[in-house]
């Protein structure tokens, strides 16, 4: 049994952003939505399979500074829920503010939903080494997908 594995490289979209910080909705939202709309082109770009049943997700964040601390986790509501949001199915959430009352937010559609039965993780982890921030100017995160599928024949 061969296991299949897929590694996309993210450019961050927007600074990443910790659960420790004090920000405004405004600004959490909008790293939310810019980091969903990033993951779900690059899946688009890399042509990965769609409708798989169960994944593992792997996210290295890669920083363009070298600090002392930083806590994996506190990048997980900002940064790694939102790309295993791009990764699921698309859905449609109720919005007062648009005219039908719904909107629809882009999923590639990777594994039907981004619960346990279908995924293990985000599991983040920050990076030795720090971005190019020539390359990088934001930082980048390295997306690694397991089909934990049951795998396909060698």
């Amino acid at each position: 049994m061969t296991v299949r594995v897929w590694t996309l490289e993210i450019p961050s979209p927007h600074k990443m952003l910790s659960a420790n910080g004090n920000k405004p909705w405004q600004e959490t939202s909008a790293a939310k939505r810019e980091w969903r709309a990033a993951a779900h082109i690059w899946a688009q770009k890399a042509r990965l399979p769609r409708g798989l049943d169960r994944v593992r997700v792997d996210i290295e964040l890669h920083f363009t500074a070298r600090r002392a601390r930083r806590d994996a986790p506190n990048y997980h509501p900002y940064v790694c829920k939102p790309i295993v949001d791009a990764l699921a199915a698309s859905r449609r959430v109720r919005d007062s503010r648009q005219p039908s009352g719904w909107r629809i937010e882009p999923g590639y559609g990777l594994i039907p939903d981004d619960t346990e039965a279908h995924l293990d993780g985000p599991h983040p982890t920050i990076a030795d080494e720090p971005a190019d921030r020539r390359k990088y100017p934001l930082g980048l995160a390295i997306v690694t997908i397991t089909d934990l599928s049951g795998g396909i024949d060698a």
